[in-house]
């Protein structure tokens, strides 16, 4: 069964209430037998939602609250499989399955998966990120996707287990048993006969197969491939009957309305997807038509390795202040010869504070800092940079879209041609399949750039996008550090207590010395 997707919620809630309620219904150790039926993919457990959200977050995937298309974001999706209880299903066979499953169709996105023993009948649930992890695009749930692609491959993989199929408790075939199910009234449960909510109706899943929002988004990628320019494709679509105008909103900025004459009122064609912006379509013709960025030249670019997190338990510094730290500690008895070692977690934020404070050092001798006050520019500084490389990181992005659009169909190409040349030799079952392979084969046939000239492009681009992302972590430590060392010069200011103006001249002049006073107070107060 295929619930409703997850979308944000609302007020108070927070926007990631009903994923995570979702979450920890389905991972309840009073269900899972104490969290052993559980297991993900792409992800832990315990830190699922933090995951699926960063990678939200990484890909600009994120649902914007106050727009129109907030409510109706899918956060992620829920499935559910349940067995017979004349099947007597083990648990553990169960979460096999469910496994097995996730690894073949959703190997690339962020999963957590269950077996429920609180149940007569055993059943698993699987959620998953509906943001793909390697390469941002979001999971499209199609119309018929449950008959021709989820319930074949649950039944496959029941029957290798040597369990029953669908067909085989049913007496009808998928394609019937879709076909009833489509009958069947939506406010009735097939399994106690009771009344319940209706099936929610997905968003653009309309009762036509073929809507006026695709035959708009067919039009516009046809005239994007055609046309050398923005002003031809102007031209070009204006031909075809379309009437268009612009403006701009407070929200998206410029955009641009069509209208056909069967058509009432002007689509702007935001609405039709992100690939369809006025922004896009312009970036599309030029990816399409004009040659690719001239490569840097290899000894002009910076290599980045991946950051590797890693805790090394020693004491070694570079920085004599803090070695002469170390051993007055260990004079005052503070730090002990032989006292009993620490736990890995103990040292670990140990040196974590200690490197802190050697990095705050460096920056107070490289920067000269007295006061709050001389802190507070460099802050605000690495403020407005940390903006920008956020920016840069954006733009760079939606720079390399249409290039991974064009990568994805090469990469399609190569995925069905196994079905075509099947299809060849007389197998009907790889028809759509084939079919596909020709109409992806004529639409390579129209870009500008092979596939290896398009993966030495992102290849490149990829090593800028790390470079902006070390620059970017860069800053924020710096931005970090600096924020604490403010509050700890307000703290100390709010604490010490200045010497007069007398004895502050006195010094200075070197009358007596500061040390010689001092001593002098405190045997008179030991006196």
């Amino acid at each position: 069964m295929v619930d409703p997707p997850i979308h944000p919620g609302g007020g108070k809630r927070g926007t990631y209430a009903h994923l995570k309620r979702a979450i920890d219904y389905i991972l309840k150790p009073e269900k899972t037998a104490g969290g052993l039926y559980t297991g993900s993919l792409g992800c832990s457990c315990g830190n699922a939602l933090n995951e699926m959200i960063e990678t939200k977050r990484q890909y600009g995937k994120e649902p914007q609250l106050g727009t129109k298309e907030y409510e109706h974001d899918r956060l992620a999706y829920h499935f559910v499989f349940s067995w017979s209880p004349e099947e007597q299903l083990s648990a553990e066979t169960a979460l096999e399955i469910t496994r097995k499953f996730c690894e073949e169709l959703l190997q690339d996105y962020e999963v957590v998966y269950s077996a429920h023993t609180d149940k007569e009948h055993m059943h698993t649930h699987i959620i998953f990120n509906s943001v793909n992890y390697k390469n941002g695009y979001k999971y499209r749930y199609e119309k018929n996707d449950w008959e021709k692609t989820l319930q074949p491959l649950l039944d496959r993989l029941c029957k290798e287990m040597g369990l029953h199929t669908l067909e085989d408790d049913t007496g009808k075939t998928l394609k019937e048993y879709a076909q009833e199910r489509c009958q069947r009234k939506p406010g009735v449960n097939r399994l106690e006969g009771k009344k319940r909510r209706a099936h929610y109706a997905y968003r653009n899943e309309k009762k036509e197969e073929y809507s006026l929002s695709d035959h708009i988004r067919e039009d516009l990628d046809m005239l994007i491939r055609e046309s050398e320019n923005f002003f031809d494709f102007e031209k070009r679509l204006k031909e075809l009957g379309y009437e268009i105008k612009y403006g701009k909103s407070e929200i998206y900025g410029e955009y641009m309305g069509v209208k056909t004459r069967e058509m009432k009122r002007f689509r702007r064609t935001q609405t039709l997807g992100a690939d369809y912006t006025l922004a896009m379509i312009k970036s599309r013709i030029a990816a399409y038509h004009n040659p690719l960025p001239s490569r840097e030249q290899e000894g002009e670019m910076l290599l980045f390795p991946r950051l590797r997190f890693r805790c090394r338990i020693y004491c070694r510094t570079d920085n004599s202040y803090l070695r002469k730290q170390y051993a007055r500690l260990y004079r005052l008895g503070i730090i002990m010869p032989h006292e009993k070692r620490l736990s890995y977690r103990e040292t670990r934020e140990r040196l974590k504070k200690l490197r802190q404070v050697e990095f705050q050092i460096n920056m107070i001798a490289e920067k000269g800092y007295q006061s709050e006050k001389d802190i507070d520019p460099d802050i605000w500084a690495l403020e407005g940079k940390i903006n920008e490389l956020k920016s840069q990181l954006r733009g760079l992005r939606m720079e390399s879209k249409p290039y991974r659009d064009m990568t994805a169909v090469y990469q399609e190409i190569e995925n069905l041609q196994g079905d075509f040349l099947l299809w060849q030799e007389g197998d009907e079952r790889f028809r759509e399949g084939a079919e596909k392979y020709e109409k992806l084969k004529d639409q390579a046939s129209l870009f500008p750039h092979s596939k290896e000239a398009l993966a030495e492009y992102l290849e490149q681009h990829d090593r800028k996008v790390r470079d902006k992302r070390k620059e970017l972590w860069e800053e924020k430590k710096r931005y970090g550090t600096l924020k604490l060392l403010k509050e700890e010069y307000r703290d100390v200011m709010e604490t010490y207590t200045p010497l007069d103006e007398n004895r502050m001249e006195l010094m200075e002049r070197n009358e007596y010395g500061a040390d010689s006073d001092l001593r002098g107070k405190k045997k008179g107060k030991e006196r």
